[in-house]
């Protein structure tokens, strides 16, 4: 089968070369780099300096196999003839013309949703950045449909030193996160952070750290809080330029490991820290701690403190119009109510809770 395979391919690249229309020729080349094509795809990759609708016509009265897709009006090429065809464009057409080519298809791919489509073009021609780019915007869509592994198999496509990037690893950090795939978390990251903290620690990597330790934290990993605060005290020595909001997000990685061994007291010592750091400037940040510090504050036997500190919340949420949040803030109060014995006041805001989401629309709270 592979040596007819490769006779077919030689008739058709002869036939391309030497015997062809030569407008036709180049329409086919070119079109190869498109799973289909259509009048709209074909222009994206001429321009306009092409009567597009000519060379279509000129193709499907060629007799070169090909499908007609849809309502008639688009082109798949056999894939023997694309492949064909494609090894002809690369062989025969100047490296820079190629690469305008290919650049222009990703460009339509990615305008028209055709994302995988476009990043495989991108990664044909070594445009890593731009493939990057596109894995950027698009990798939680991608992981979602496609799985971690495919997306890792990708990437291992790229060159070594564009792998060791920070850019690379935070996305792919992103997507092992999603996934909830510990193991390769740790296979893949702390290698990755170990070998950066060599050279400059920066805030952007100590936010890879705090991300690493936050999804280890929240999934059973095996951390220890004592190993985590060693870790972000000789990190946060080396880094200067830390703004508060990033000091904070320390102090609730610190609070999280604390209170997953029941180290109740250094939680709430580091979630008053941070609540410190980031009270005044970023109140939803504050809010989200505060939260965590009425937990820690009611498992530690005071419920007092952690009503008020519900209760605090659910006001700014009232008064700062943010009701995303209301619902289990109010459902966390009314848990420490019937802890206290306030049954009353728990159905109160239970049901007060209740209305929030059917007003507003949160359902999916």
């Amino acid at each position: 089968t592979q040596d007819i395979e490769t006779q077919y391919q030689a008739y058709i690249e002869e036939e391309l070369l030497e015997n062809a229309d030569p407008r036709l020729a180049e329409f086919v080349m070119y079109c190869s780099v498109l799973d289909s094509i259509d009048i709209d795809s074909a222009r994206a990759l001429y321009g306009d300096d092409v009567d597009v609708a000519e060379r279509f016509s000129m193709l499907t009265q060629s007799g070169l196999p090909y499908s007609l897709l849809g309502d008639g009006t688009v082109i798949r090429l056999h894939p023997l003839l694309r492949q064909a065809a494609n090894r002809v464009l690369k062989t025969t057409v100047p490296r820079e013309e190629v690469h305008r080519i290919y650049r222009r298809a990703y460009e339509w791919q990615e305008t028209h949703g055709l994302i995988v489509d476009a990043i495989e073009s991108s990664v044909t021609i070594g445009d890593w950045r731009e493939a990057l780019r596109m894995i950027d915007t698009h990798w939680y869509d991608f992981v979602a449909a496609n799985g971690l592994p495919r997306l890792r198999g990708w990437l291992d496509t790229f060159p070594k030193s564009l792998q060791r990037d920070i850019d690379f690893v935070d996305i792919y950090t992103r997507a092992i996160i999603q996934s909830g795939d510990n193991q390769e978390l740790t296979a893949y990251l702390r290698p990755h952070l170990t070998a950066m903290n060599a050279t400059e620690v920066t805030p952007r990597l100590i936010n890879l750290w705090v991300r690493y330790y936050w999804a280890l934290i929240h999934t059973g990993g095996d951390v220890s809080y004592r190993a985590i605060d060693k870790e972000f005290n000789a990190l946060s020595t080396r880094c200067s330029d830390l703004d508060n909001k990033q000091r904070a997000s320390i102090e609730v990685v610190l609070c999280a490991a604390a209170y997953a061994e029941l180290a109740i007291d250094a939680g709430i010592s580091h979630a008053k820290h941070a609540l410190s750091l980031i009270e005044n400037t970023s109140p939803e940040y504050a809010a989200d701690i505060r939260d965590n510090l009425a937990i820690l504050e009611h498992t530690r036997g005071n419920s007092h403190e952690a009503v008020r500190l519900f209760e605090l919340g659910i006001e700014q949420c009232r008064g700062g119009g943010s009701f995303h949040g209301l619902p289990l803030r109010m459902f966390n109060l009314a848990w420490v109510y019937c802890a206290i014995g306030h049954y009353q006041k728990a159905v109160e805001i239970i049901n007060e809770g209740r209305a929030v989401m059917t007003r507003y629309g949160l359902e999916d709270v």
